[in-house]
């Protein structure tokens, strides 16, 4: 075994470091060495494909109709793609292309969708969902985590749907409105019907709008101007 390990300060960095140990018997080195690599390399944090599935392709060693590479290459070319994942857990991506020519990243379908436009299609099975942007879980998908709960802290919006009027409206009547609007939504049946479309009832108070308003104009507002988003 090696009676000297020592680490090399004058080329260290916060991403490099250069570790020397000696003495070791002729070849054994290589041994070490390699085995250290591969316990590093597995160690570090990272998403990557790690299992493929394509249509009509019943292993690896076949072609596919109307392709130049055999599957063998498509596989060692989706080896390459870089991932940035926020969540632990496996996700399956869908890759559905019928277009001649080179076939990227952005290619994989992936969609950011409100629950009522996409609850239909998460029941049928054709999407998965990967999280949920909102605060907390929703009731009909429990099983899908937040963002929060994936890895992304602080992320969290809420889709939400408001009924307005006319500026200097009567108090009196904004508050029959909002009530009658209320109690509908609040209906047991009402909620129910809802809920099944990927909706939460809320007939929240007139002020409390108002505060959700500003909130979001706020909120938005700061998001426009760190990113420098402009209308063409």
């Amino acid at each position: 075994m090696p009676k000297r390990l020592q680490k090399e300060d004058a080329s260290a960095t916060e991403t490099y470091a250069k570790f020397v140990a000696d003495p070791f018997e002729t070849g054994y080195g290589h041994t070490i060495g390699n085995s250290l690599r591969r316990v590093l390399l597995s160690s570090l944090e990272g998403a990557a494909i790690t299992s493929v599935k394509i249509d009509g392709a019943m292993h690896e060693f076949t072609t596919i109709d109307g392709v130049v590479e055999d599957v063998t290459d498509l596989v060692l070319n989706l080896k390459k793609l870089l991932f940035k994942s926020h969540v632990r857990e496996p996700q399956t991506l869908l890759l559905s292309v019928s277009k001649e020519g080179p076939i990227l990243a952005g290619d994989i379908q992936l969609t950011y969708a409100t629950p009522i436009s996409a609850y239909g299609h998460l029941k049928s099975g054709r999407l998965t969902a990967l999280a949920v942007a909102g605060p907390a879980r929703f009731p009909t998908l429990p099983d899908v985590p937040t963002a929060a709960e994936a890895g992304l802290a602080g992320y969290e919006i809420d889709f939400w749907y408001a009924l307005l009027g006319p500026a200097g409206m009567a108090p009196a009547l904004v508050g029959r409105i909002q009530r009658d609007v209320a109690a509908v939504l609040l209906a047991p049946e009402m909620r129910d019907s809802l809920l099944a479309q990927g909706c939460i009832a809320v007939g929240g108070r007139p002020e409390e709008l108002t505060a959700l308003i500003k909130n979001e104009y706020a909120r938005w507002s700061r998001v426009v101007q760190a990113g420098g988003v402009k209308v063409d």
